[in-house]
């Protein structure tokens, strides 16, 4: 139903040639950038030692963000090899 109406919307605009119809149908147009950085997971073993089981995950993640930012201010020179 989606690509109908994309087809539908780059005919209305004059858009409409044979590669925005091979985008639309392949559904490149609609893609989402693929990440570079891949997600990091930290095991249940590894954070249960300093949070309680009824910690929620964004007061994980604050904490855990808290705690990288004072460790590179520490060393910074590890920023300038792990930097995004």
């Amino acid at each position: 139903m989606k690509k109908t109406q994309m087809l539908r919307s780059y005919s209305n605009d004059s858009k409409l040639n044979e590669k925005a119809i091979y985008q639309i149908l392949s559904g490149e147009i609609n893609k989402k950038p693929k990440s570079t950085n891949p997600p990091i997971k930290i095991k249940h073993k590894v954070y249960s030692k300093f949070f309680s089981p009824d910690a929620k995950s964004n007061e994980i993640e604050k904490v855990v963000e808290e705690a990288l930012e004072l460790y590179f201010e520490m060393h910074p020179e590890r920023k300038e090899v792990n930097s995004f």
